[in-house]
């Protein structure tokens, strides 16, 4: 069968849409959802409960962040009657930067970007890799509010 995400997402059959999602975009996944499809105005649940389920999916801080900048607002807009949805779009967009911050923390101190400065062309001088090394050790000493508090909602 060949569903469509935003079918597959109504019907509640989330792991498939999951599946389907894996391979998208966070900006396909919303236009999908939300822009080419009107649903969510009568079953903002179904919606809310995959968006938070595929998000939980994500592993990569840089996909995450993404996804966070395109549907943290939808829990503000389109999804506003969704149970705790202001909660989970704060929690999700405050999340997302503080493990991006994490990663580009990691990148800045580490190999991403060291190894620059110790390649045979040094396409970074040396100087300047150490200035990134501070900047990534700058990031990961910040102190980081703790995560927006969530209800037992679906």
């Amino acid at each position: 069968m060949n569903s469509s995400l935003a079918d597959l997402v109504y019907e509640g059959r989330h792991d498939e849409a999951i599946e389907v999602a894996q391979d998208l975009h966070p900006r396909a996944v919303h236009r999908l959802l939300f822009l080419d499809d009107h649903r969510h105005l009568d079953d903002e649940s179904s919606a809310g409960i995959f968006v938070r389920q595929w998000y939980a999916t994500l592993t990569s801080p840089y996909l995450r962040a993404e996804a966070a900048y395109n549907f943290a607002d939808t829990f503000m807009t389109e999804l506003a009657p969704y149970p705790d949805a202001e909660f989970i779009g704060a929690r999700m967009k405050t999340d997302a930067l503080r493990d991006l911050l994490g990663a580009v923390s990691k990148a800045c101190s580490g190999s991403e970007v060291q190894g620059w400065a110790a390649s045979p062309e040094e396409p970074l001088t040396p100087e300047a890799a150490a200035q990134w090394k501070e900047i990534g050790r700058l990031l990961a000493a910040l102190d980081f509010p703790p995560s927006v508090a969530l209800s037992d909602a679906p």
